[in-house]
């Protein structure tokens, strides 16, 4: 068998470049594991921005509803259009957290929310028949359906 005698720089330059390819692995391996870890790391706080957005607006439409329930006919349709402008900020900080094909469909429910007037919402009728007189609180009914549809978007 022939013997391979190597000069201490050749054993030097041998050894560099075996470090060099190992040090090579290593620095490719972890910067893939770290790549990975932090698409991941991403994902998930992207996912948890869009469950707050969303919370946050199932919470401002609650308020919205119980605000509906509670006011009067008069504060209902004076202060309506001032909650309009609150639910469209609200609604374009969620609108592309809807799936593509429902944002149509959520689009138009908030539009005719938001189309709705003051004399919509405030509507009343009297019902003269039975024992006595009643209130229909049509403009009510209708806002309430209106929110409902809203809020349904999101589950």
């Amino acid at each position: 068998m022939a013997k391979i005698e190597l000069n201490p720089t050749e054993i030097f330059l041998i050894g560099a470049v075996w470090a060099a390819l190992w040090a090579g692995a290593g620095w490719l391996a972890n910067h893939k594991l770290s790549a990975a870890r932090d698409r991941r790391a991403r994902k998930y706080a992207l996912d948890d921005a869009q469950n707050e957005r969303r919370r946050d607006f199932r919470a401002f439409m609650s308020g919205f509803r119980s605000w509906m329930e509670r006011s009067t006919l008069e504060n209902l349709g004076s202060e309506f259009s001032s909650k309009v402008h609150t639910l469209r900020e609200q609604t374009a900080g969620i609108r592309d957290d809807i799936p593509e094909n429902k944002r149509a469909q959520f689009d138009e429910v908030v539009t005719n929310l938001c189309r709705m007037t003051a004399r919509d919402v405030s509507e009343y009728q009297r019902d003269y028949s039975g024992q006595g007189t009643r209130t229909v609180q049509v403009g009510r009914n209708r806002l309430a359906t209106a929110i409902d549809a809203v809020s349904a978007m999101l589950e």
